[in-house]
């Protein structure tokens, strides 16, 4: 990592343990408000286990002095959103090289555009730290962009197909089994049922 690389990471570990802190204090109201019961202590155990690989991630990344760089072709991006009445939108930001998908953040997801080649420097063991994210090459393999979004469409329309059979297959062998049914305790529904349609009709 560069220095400011690393200044940058150092930024983020500095909110890590007011964060932490500020968490086991909300925890702690809700123990008391709750009593320790089994459900309580399973999310305490769980937050101190996410915060312990968290704390250690940053220590590991600032001690070894590593990063991570990776290169690839966007052959597709898109983004999801996640919402409920009590709380505002969450956005989550993907890029697809090839059949490789990658979680980017907002800044990063909205340099680029489908067909750049890119290099993105980010940490190593920490999750959402972006260092840097250069452009490689423009439009670098426009042909290979669209072969990979023909290829999402055709299994896209596979998927459409097999739900089609699976459907059709599960609705003759229901047919099937409730025929089976009525034969086996010897009542013919079908007959009747098919009798009263035709008296219906005269």
């Amino acid at each position: 990592m560069s220095q400011a690389e690393r200044e940058k990471l150092e930024e983020k570990f500095k909110y890590l343990i007011p964060m932490g802190v500020f968490i086991l204090v909300i925890l702690a109201g809700v123990n008391y408000g709750m009593g320790m019961d089994f459900f309580t202590i399973l999310i305490d155990l769980l937050f101190v286990v996410a915060f312990i690989a968290i704390f250690r991630a940053f220590k590991l990344d600032l001690r070894e002095n590593e990063k991570k760089i990776w290169q690839g072709l966007i052959t597709n991006k898109h983004y999801t959103v996640t919402s409920n009445k009590n709380s505002r939108s969450a956005y989550t930001y993907y890029f697809y090289f090839g059949d490789q998908k990658r979680t980017v953040s907002e800044e990063v997801y909205n340099q680029f555009k489908e067909g750049d080649l890119i290099e993105t420097h980010l940490a190593k063991r920490v999750w959402g730290v972006y260092f840097d994210a250069k452009l490689l090459k423009e439009n670098a393999m426009p042909e290979t962009v669209a072969e990979y979004q023909n290829k999402e469409e055709a299994t896209s329309k596979k998927s459409s197909k097999m739900g089609c059979i699976l459907f059709l297959v599960f609705g003759l062998l229901m047919t099937l089994g409730f025929l089976l049914i009525t034969d086996a305790i010897d009542i013919p529904v079908i007959e009747e049922y098919l009798q009263e349609i035709f008296e219906s009709l005269e």
